[in-house]
């Protein structure tokens, strides 16, 4: 959950009194602030009794408190946090059934802890692309979880930057909060409901930072979290997600397009673009074997950059930027990926049959969960 992002907006004066607020929920959380609602659910500040400790708590109610689809996403969360405990991951402290806390019961609350931050999304809105020294620390503090997190079997699959909460240690350094593990799956057999959520009209994804998979109906793996962290990463260095455009064209990209290539002043040797290539291939066996390797290829590169003014310490060598030219030369020729692998040269009529198979499941899959997608779409909580 997003807990205290500036980027939103408080509830408008005019609106009714929030008649959660002043309740206490389990005999120890006092609501004190309504911070945001989504579809589902509504995120409260509050106090933990007796320490006075400022927590965020998120209530399921109203009629989505009955709904199967609605409880089985809130309770994912609960499923996957439980089972982690790392400092770039949102710490749950409590969970359970509203009773007689408050106006009505047989809902349901989370208690997790207040991260004081701002959303990346927030952040790339305001400041535009992030200087590369910046982005590579990001990114590798979100795999840094994201190990964490797969090593316990949980797939976070929904990563994008709305849920990467940024904050400042007493240091000043910049600190990673991976937060909504709405969509999360165990991969213990657990959570065994993802055809109930997609009928429902939930998208197991994000459709800008969505792996291919679902569309090919393959299963969503940690593969896929490694795919979204891609697409995060090039946002963060160019500004803009590399697919744009209407639901189905960017599912298409997703597809079929070649990455587009980082601004050359952004990425001037290209080993930045091939890392986001490779951790972006439509194959999953083709992405690094796990976040852990992903981040060593980002840490090779950290010694490139300076720090947040978007500097090279060094401009890259003749050598380094002939390598980059003869690389992209024989990708040009072979028809590379751009991550050593070589695709089979295909003929023009095949190319555009095989880019109209994948446009009718494009198509299809942004039909069938246009309901679903608009209503998460809707909300920058959840």
């Amino acid at each position: 959950m997003r807990h205290s992002d500036p980027a939103v907006a408080a509830p408008n004066a005019a609106e009714t009194v929030d008649p959660w607020i002043g309740r206490t929920i389990a005999g120890e959380f006092d609501l004190v602030e309504r911070l945001g609602a989504g579809v589902q659910g509504t995120v409260y500040r509050a106090e933990q009794r007796p320490s006075g400790r400022s927590v965020a708590v998120k209530l399921l109610t109203g009629p989505n408190a009955h709904d199967m689809q609605h409880r089985m996403r809130f309770l994912r969360e609960v499923r996957a946090l439980e089972l982690l405990d790392h400092p770039s991951i949102v710490g749950l402290l409590r969970y359970g059934t509203l009773r007689d806390e408050g106006p009505e019961s047989g809902g349901l609350y989370i208690v997790e802890e207040l991260v004081e931050g701002t959303s990346l999304e927030r952040v790339i809105d305001t400041e535009g692309a992030l200087a590369p020294a910046r982005a590579l620390d990001i990114a590798r503090q979100v795999l840094d979880a994201l190990a964490v997190a797969h090593r316990h079997g949980v797939v976070h699959r929904d990563i994008k930057p709305a849920h990467i909460l940024l904050r400042r240690d007493g240091f000043g350094h910049e600190q990673v909060t991976l937060i909504d593990f709405g969509l999360a799956r165990r991969e213990d057999g657990f959570d065994d409901d993802d055809e109930d959520l997609t009928q429902a009209g939930w998208m197991l994804g994000s459709p800008l930072y969505m792996a291919p998979e679902p569309l090919a109906e393959l299963p969503v793996g940690p593969a896929a979290d490694q795919y979204s962290l891609g697409v995060v990463l090039f946002e963060m260095l160019a500004g803009h997600a590399p697919f744009r455009g209407t639901l189905e064209t960017v599912l298409l990209g997703h597809a079929v397009d070649p990455v587009p290539r980082l601004p050359l002043e952004v990425d001037p040797t290209g080993e930045l673009s091939a890392v986001i290539t490779r951790a972006m291939a439509k194959s999953p066996s083709s992405r690094f074997a796990d976040p852990r390797a992903m981040s060593a290829a980002l840490a090779e590169l950290t010694g490139l950059f300076g720090g947040e003014d978007d500097t090279l310490i060094d401009p890259p060598s003749a050598e380094l930027l002939a390598r980059f030219a003869e690389h992209e030369a024989e990708r040009a020729r072979d028809g590379g990926d751009g991550t050593g692998s070589v695709r089979r040269s295909r003929a023009p009529g095949e190319r555009s049959r095989r880019r109209s198979r994948w446009l009718l499941s494009a198509s299809a899959v942004a039909a069938s969960l246009a309901v679903g997608s608009a209503a998460a779409a809707a909300s920058p909580w959840f």
